[in-house]
């Protein structure tokens, strides 16, 4: 185990107690799941599967050939039983049955990087540190090159541990799936980053490592500071400056994979299993965590009632106690759900004002000044807060933690940003429709001179016409009276004509024999 060379240090940070539970526990299968058809970044793959239909555990129940639309599965065997626009509905029951995809017969370690890709990608694979970025789409962006590949495996809230139990429990199984990344990316080098406290979860590693012969992969101790599991806190300590969190994920040399995606691309190569449960941390009132294995689309009333909390009198946050986000009464088990909490109902703090004392600047990992955009946020000044860069906020909520006058910041700082997105879309949409009024007016101008231009031709032959001709216009009109009346006059006679020939024909036929 080593600590990384680097000439960028994290800025500010908390230093916390981390809770610690290795363990992975299970609960009896539910009897309904809802899955969610929407749980990436990226628009929602097609149904495939109809009302009353029989599935299987791990049956595709969504398919798409784009990589930003991810397959989603059937977590359990059951019966369709409501589909809507966000989710369907399974009556499960008990059943070994399994779908099993159409893989290739070869062992995966001879595919090359399309087949393994585009493999993982209809197992439905989704980046599970939380922001659930398709990892076919990681992989394709990377696919001519041979970038650095970091594992994180550093949990910076101190409440989640399910990372640390997938280690103390499946070490080996996770070790294998970073050799397929490696695989899968075509990465020269491997960084795997564990915080300071798990050194024993590191030592094994190491030694498992060793054991096991592979090469080219690195351990690295990282300082347990809050938030220093953060991606970008780690692809900068890598790359040795500041990483932004708006950076397009494909035009970096480093790519970055969470050990429990390394853990699912393991069960989908080597076992051909979809990705259809998650590990995820569970927090009850009292502050206890413990780690469960769910089926994708469990809801959070049917895991407090199997662990004994009252949900009608709790609120549920997901997220980590650091970075929760208060989740609806219907929400469900979704491969983003790395962690669960259920709190009794507080009352909010009192805010008080402001008393500049900068330590929300002092803890702030991106080296922003909070108390300036809490100002300019309260005002909604879009020029002030673009240079402030509210956008490079993680919110981490180290200076709601800090703030002596109770401040919620991070919450304004969220409301802000979603503000100034909605502006930047009605923005967009209305220049949007100016440009389609204005090519229209154009069209319709343009329009207007063609059939002008196509009038003054015309006029400009009959004036041609009128010029040339050596009669007056009178006498034009005389000589059209003559040639109709002369017209007129051969018709007639060519009339008269036939009806002589027809009635002398008729008294020839007429006359008796004699």
């Amino acid at each position: 185990m080593r600590r990384v060379q680097k000439n960028y240090q994290m800025h500010g940070g908390l230093r916390l107690r981390h809770k610690q539970a290795i363990t992975i526990e299970y609960l009896q299968n539910p009897e309904t799941l809802r899955i969610p058809l929407q749980q990436h970044q990226g628009p929602a793959a097609p149904v495939i599967v109809a009302l009353g239909e029989t599935v299987s555990r791990g049956q595709p129940l969504t398919m798409s050939g784009d990589y930003r639309s991810v397959p989603v599965h059937a977590s359990l065997c059951g019966i369709v039983r409501s589909i809507t626009r966000t989710a369907i509905e399974l009556q499960t029951f008990e059943s070994s049955a399994t779908w099993q995809s159409p893989a290739n017969s070869h062992s995966y370690k001879a595919w090359a990087k399309p087949q393994l890709r585009e493999h993982l990608h209809q197992l439905g694979l989704v980046g599970l540190g939380g922001a659930c970025f398709p990892v076919a789409a990681k992989l394709a962006a990377h696919s001519n090159s041979n970038p650095t590949l970091v594992i994180n495996a550093a949990e910076c809230d101190p409440y989640i541990c399910c990372d640390e139990a997938l280690l103390h429990q499946h070490s080996a199984e996770v070790l294998s799936g970073i050799e397929i990344a490696i695989q899968a990316t075509g990465a020269r080098d491997c960084i795997i980053y564990i915080e300071e406290g798990k050194n024993t979860t590191a030592s094994d590693l190491q030694k498992l490592i060793e054991n096991c012969g592979s090469t080219g992969i690195d351990i690295v101790s990282t300082a347990a500071i809050y938030p220093g599991g953060a991606e970008t806190q780690i692809l900068s300590s890598v790359s040795g400056k500041p990483y932004s969190r708006h950076r397009n994920k494909t035009d970096s040399p480093l790519i970055s994979f969470n050990i429990g995606t390394c853990y699912a691309m393991y069960q989908a190569a080597v076992y051909n299993s979809a990705l259809t449960t998650r590990i995820t941390t569970v927090i009850d009132p009292t502050g206890q965590a413990r780690n469960f294995s769910l089926p994708i689309g469990t809801s959070l009333s049917y895991i407090a009632d199997c662990i004994g909390i009252n949900s009608s009198m709790q609120t549920r946050f997901s997220g980590g106690r650091m970075m929760a986000q208060p989740m609806p009464s219907d929400a469900v088990i979704e491969k983003s759900s790395n962690c669960i909490e259920y709190r009794s109902r507080e009352t909010a703090p009192t805010e008080r004002e402001c008393i500049r004392c900068g330590l929300c600047t002092d803890v702030c990992p991106e080296q922003l000044q909070p108390q300036q955009l809490y100002v300019s946020a309260r005002q909604i000044n879009e020029k002030v807060l673009s240079a402030l860069d509210l956008q490079q906020c993680i919110e981490c909520r180290c200076c709601d933690f800090v703030c002596p006058s109770k401040l919620p910041l991070t919450r304004i700082f969220q409301q802000t940003k979603s503000e100034l997105a909605s502006r930047a879309k009605s923005k967009l949409d209305a220049d949007i429709a100016k440009q389609r009024f204005e090519k229209r007016e154009s069209r319709l101008q343009r329009q207007a001179l063609e059939q002008a231009e196509k009038l003054a031709k015309k006029k400009q032959a009959l004036e041609t016409t009128r010029t040339s001709s050596p009669l007056s216009k009178k006498q034009l009109i005389e000589q059209a009276l003559q040639r109709a009346k002369a017209k007129k006059q051969s018709t007639s006679r060519a009339r008269t004509t036939s009806a002589n020939t027809t009635s002398a024909s008729h008294t020839t036929l007429q006359k008796p024999n004699s």
